[in-house]
């Protein structure tokens, strides 16, 4: 009986270290799918803005060769245009938003499924082997086709959660 107890408890170490790391994990995905997002706004709304401003001063000089000045800002602008939309399609920052953000709910999924059996009695509880195998087995599964979490927000979720 003792034997069992141990084993149980050391199962519930186990569990409860699982815990913690997929809360970090969730966490810390929902920082850095947050950052990126920003990030990408940040991008995003300049170039629709110099966008805008080269259209207008392009119809505000057809035809009028003596506004030199305007078309060549209007150049600038398009060239700057360009160069914004490049890098946010370079960057891909709504992209690693939204992979940073699924990555949290599935670790979030996870962490619910942890806490659960952590909230009921182990030694009760059918197949426990078989269900923490299968926690792994997902977690693993996930690790491989999630983003990697920059260190940044790790470090954040860490300090959150301890």
């Amino acid at each position: 009986m003792t034997s069992a107890i141990h084993i149980t408890d050391k199962k519930e170490d186990l569990l409860a270290a699982w815990h913690k790391g997929l809360r970090i994990l969730q966490t810390g995905n929902f920082l850095a799918a947050t950052h990126y997002g920003k990030v990408g706004k940040r991008f995003g709304v300049p170039v629709v803005i110099v966008t805008s401003v080269v259209s207008s001063a392009i119809f505000a000089t057809m035809g009028e060769s003596q506004h030199a000045q305007i078309q060549f800002v209007a150049g600038f602008f398009s060239l700057l245009a360009t160069v914004l939309s490049s890098l946010q399609t370079f960057l891909g920052y709504a992209e690693r938003s939204s992979s940073h953000k699924e990555a949290a709910v599935g670790y979030g999924e996870l962490r619910t499924e942890v806490q659960v059996l952590l909230a009921g009695d182990l030694s009760t509880t059918d197949d426990l082997d078989g269900r923490i195998e299968s926690i792994r087995t997902r977690w693993t599964a996930l690790d491989k086709g999630s983003p990697t979490l920059p260190s940044w927000a790790y470090g954040q979720a860490a300090k959150s959660v301890a």
